[in-house]
């Protein structure tokens, strides 16, 4: 339902969902440990079955295990462990969702402000974006909510090849 009313909304088209799909599936191909190595098209993508209307099957997240860990450390506990490249975290936010209508602040909007504002930085200072890509859609909408581009132009910034690599701003490498 929600990527119906996105596309009737911001005239966003299913064929910018498959372009998502299509760069996600050639950044798995330079991984050899991704779980699909394999790149595929945008007609590939749009040719497949569908799961969920308007959805085909590489436009959703497949069952899967994984994981990923971050260990944070104080710097004191760094330099014992002989750490001689440390990250610094600037910000972190965490919030709950809540019900909101149509052209309203979401919670990852709220956050992305409250961290960009805490870090003292904004969209325009990101060199690379790793974010939640349950759905080709749910990525379009990230884009729009972490500021990367304005309300309606998640479709047009795909397109344009911004979120691939060597584009404006890689999102999930």
């Amino acid at each position: 339902v929600l990527a119906r009313q996105f596309m009737a909304s911001h005239g966003t088209e299913l064929r910018h969902f498959a372009m998502v799909s299509a760069k996600n599936s050639v950044h798995g191909s330079l991984n050899p440990r991704a779980q699909f190595r394999e790149a595929i098209s945008v007609e590939e993508v749009l040719a497949q079955p569908v799961i969920v209307d308007p959805l085909t099957r590489p436009m959703i997240c497949p069952l899967a295990d994984g994981g990923a860990a971050v260990v944070l450390v104080s710097e004191r506990k760094a330099r014992q462990l002989g750490m001689a490249r440390m990250i610094r975290v600037e910000a972190a936010q965490l919030h709950s969702g809540w019900d909101y209508g149509a052209g309203e602040e979401t919670v990852a909007e709220r956050c992305a402000n409250l961290l960009y504002e805490s870090a003292g930085i904004g969209p325009a200072d990101l060199d690379c974006v790793e974010l939640h890509d349950a759905s080709a859609p749910a990525e379009i909408l990230y884009y729009e909510y972490l500021g990367l581009c304005a309300r309606g132009e998640g479709g047009h910034f795909v397109e344009a090849g911004h979120s691939q690599l060597g584009g404006r701003l890689p999102v999930n490498t």
